[in-house]
């Protein structure tokens, strides 16, 4: 197990777009996003006004992918089933820009 976790930690620090998909109108929708992760949590950014954000507000459930390369076969990806949130936190909204801004896509 612990090979497992930290296999999934590697994926999720070398890659640092993905997948997010949220519900809207009861339908998948799912967006490119630029993550960085601390341990097994991630973040993303975005401006609050987006229908992302609204998503979020309405449904909570997510869906993360992150890894895969196209036409890259056996290439090693996460899927990640979530519970997410929006933050109003200053310091970490500045941490998440910072890391957006210095290694973002």
């Amino acid at each position: 197990m612990a090979d497992a976790k930290e296999k999934a930690l590697k994926i999720m620090d070398k890659n640092d777009v993905g997948v997010l998909a949220t519900i809207s109108d009861n339908k998948p929708v799912a967006r490119y996003m630029s993550f960085y992760s601390e341990d097994f949590v991630l973040y993303t950014v975005t401006d609050k006004r987006t229908e992302k954000v609204e998503d979020i507000e309405k449904n909570s459930n997510a869906f993360v992918l992150l890894g895969y390369e196209e036409g890259i076969f056996d290439k090693d990806y996460v899927e990640i089933q979530a519970t997410v949130s929006t933050t109003q936190d200053p310091e970490l909204i500045d941490r998440a820009w910072y890391y957006h801004d210095q290694y973002g896509s």
